[in-house]
């Protein structure tokens, strides 16, 4: 049960596969399983299940007494579904189908692992990639490019490699690591400080990332700053900062994702700070 994460809100189940056959030193990986259509939508059939199941720790599958379903359990009734079903007595679904080495194998299947680590910003475009037809890939899993979202509400750039360093304890390196953070700490903390933790973060990055491409998404321009009602120098400090780290991201091979066009009002939600479902 502390492996799997039900996150009605955003209908995910966010699945921990500490250890598998294919990951025999334990590094782990994260499963993301978002809501389907139909009956078989893997979301809907966790969240009853959990409906009825014995609120304890231990195993996820287990009976009414909590002891654990059995692999023979699980064996026979799959093959009374298969039957009832009317599939082939041939069918390619066997037991061995649903063990955590296939699923982690299918994880890893990717080519390209992007993390997205940042404020709500990436958390509300989790959500609404969540809810459109490229999904929460943005569709580039065609290209073998598969997104891992990891926004947080409220984060400051000095969190950042203390959320890296957590994420690297239940997922292999990625080919890429996009950072979009900073808007939190403008008006609260010196540009001079700022620059200091971009230099920080980027060497840790380098040091215990150094297969990963960093991206420095810029900090967007905002209605209402949290620290500040002074528009104008906060726009100043903004840019200031999105120099300093963009500088930075070339120095290290990285790149930078400037949104030009993120810049009239309409764009923005009633708070001022987030984007607009538009």
């Amino acid at each position: 049960m502390e492996n799997l994460t039900l996150d009605p809100d955003k209908q995910l189940l966010l699945i921990n596969l500490k250890h598998s056959k294919t990951d025999q030193v334990g590094k782990g990986t994260i499963l993301q399983i978002g809501k389907s259509e139909g009956v078989g939508c893997p979301f809907k059939l966790v969240e009853k299940y959990l409906s009825v199941r014995p609120l304890t720790a231990g195993p996820l599958f287990c009976h009414f007494d909590n002891t654990p379903l059995t692999r023979y359990q699980f064996t026979a009734v799959l093959s009374k579904a298969i039957v009832r079903l009317k599939l082939p007595e041939n069918t390619r679904y066997k037991s061995h189908s649903f063990r955590i080495g296939a699923s982690t194998e299918l994880a890893l299947q990717d080519k390209e692992k992007v993390w997205l680590v940042g404020s709500s910003i990436l958390k509300h475009a989790q959500l609404e990639a969540f809810l459109r037809p490229g999904g929460l890939h943005l569709n580039l899993k065609r290209l073998n490019i598969s997104l891992w979202w990891q926004g947080y509400s409220g984060l400051k750039l000095s969190q950042v490699e203390q959320k890296l360093k957590t994420l690297a304890k239940v997922g292999p390196a990625p080919n890429v690591i996009l950072i979009h953070c900073g808007g939190n700490d403008l008006g609260e903390t010196s540009i001079r400080k700022l620059r200091l933790v971009c230099m920080k973060l980027f060497q840790f990055i380098q040091t215990n990332f150094p297969h990963s491409k960093v991206i420095w998404s810029c900090i967007l321009p905002r209605i209402q700053w949290r620290y500040s009602q002074n528009s104008r120098a906060m726009e100043s400090q903004r840019k200031r900062l999105n120099s300093c780290a963009s500088r930075l991201a070339l120095r290290y091979d990285g790149a930078i994702i400037r949104h030009p066009d993120i810049k009239h009002d309409t764009l923005f939600f009633c708070d001022g700070v987030h984007l607009s479902k538009q």
